[in-house]
């Protein structure tokens, strides 16, 4: 019942009140709850005007990437399916929304890793710690599918998360108590960064 430019109001308002006040996404209902809300910022829909002013739109997809750090939970493995549920609702917005948003999920998914060896190293010293079922290779292979997604829209930023991602795979294989563990995810991101710059 609101047209298209009070929609996109009212999203703003919501989504700067939950990054202005911290506000925690904590669950997968409510990621996909706000998500479907904020549709209008999210991605294009009927009655979006067939040009929108690039800043505008380069500001609110900003503001819309500041989300994905806002999901926070105590449960990994509840966090990375958020994280997961907000990349598909940014991978409905089109290329010119997918350089803002794909990056900040690239992050989100990547500041699970520290938990992730976090836990390895609890259970190592024989703590009874719950075992997630995410592992650090699934957040690799989802930071891959990101980045890849991402190349096709731009290649600089691709580049940048390529070398990034090859980074936090030499760190992790460094923490991890079998060294070589990461090392072929290290050398495909570095060969996807040459492919990409080439």
């Amino acid at each position: 019942f609101l047209d298209f430019q009070c929609r996109k109001q009212v999203a703003q308002a919501m989504v700067t009140i939950i990054v202005e006040d911290n506000h925690a996404l904590s669950t997968l209902d409510g990621v996909n709850s706000l998500f479907r809300f904020i549709s209008a910022l999210v991605r294009d829909q009927q009655d979006t005007p067939a040009r929108e002013d690039s800043e505008t739109v380069e500001r609110e997809q900003q503001l819309v990437a500041k989300l994905p750090h806002q999901i926070r939970n105590d449960d990994v493995d509840e966090c990375f399916q958020m994280v997961t549920a907000v990349r598909g609702f940014f991978g409905q917005g089109g290329p010119k929304r997918l350089v803002y948003t794909l990056p900040s999920v690239f992050f989100a998914a990547m500041s699970l890793l520290p938990r992730i060896r976090a836990i390895e190293a609890m259970r190592a010293e024989g703590e009874e710690v719950p075992l997630p079922t995410l592992t650090a290779k699934k957040i690799f292979q989802f930071m891959h599918k990101t980045v890849t997604a991402l190349q096709q829209t731009s290649a600089e930023v691709a580049l940048n998360l390529w070398l990034i991602a090859a980074g936090a795979a030499d760190n992790a294989d460094r923490a991890s108590s079998s060294p070589g563990a990461f090392e072929a995810i290290c050398y495909e991101f570095l060969t996807q960064a040459m492919m990409c710059f080439e």
